[in-house]
């Protein structure tokens, strides 16, 4: 990917060191709990944005690529997404505390999680 001119240099750093301790700590933690899974697959991060200040952090995740979603019907997607949606606003402290425990050198970015668009 091109760097982004909107963003500064510790903006993007701290996105690609959030995005991979993230993938890191979700694939961990779906080994052993369903949480954040959909048929035993794990939900896929798929970017992180950065606010200016290094404070908050947007991640943008999607179902499953391994659920043939062709197969499924538009409200059912729809819904797995909602649902989903509500687990990760409920029970996303969890992610946030594995990463927390993972970047120890600092305080992280607080973690806001929000549905991408499926392609």
């Amino acid at each position: 990917n091109p760097p982004n001119p909107n963003k500064s240099i510790p903006q993007l750093q701290e996105a690609t060191r959030l995005e991979h301790t993230l993938q890191t700590a979700l694939h961990e933690y779906s080994l052993k709990h369903p949480t954040f899974t959909i048929r035993r697959h794990p939900i896929e991060i798929l970017g992180v944005h950065i606010s200016p200040d290094l404070r908050h952090a947007r991640i943008f995740w999607c179902l499953p690529h391994a659920l043939d979603l062709s197969a499924l019907s538009e409200s059912t997607v729809r819904i797995l997404m909602e649902r989903m949606q509500e687990v990760l606003d409920e029970k996303g402290k969890v992610l946030q505390g594995l990463v927390h425990g993972k970047l120890r050198g600092y305080y992280p970015p607080r973690l806001k999680f929000v549905a991408a668009e499926h392609v």
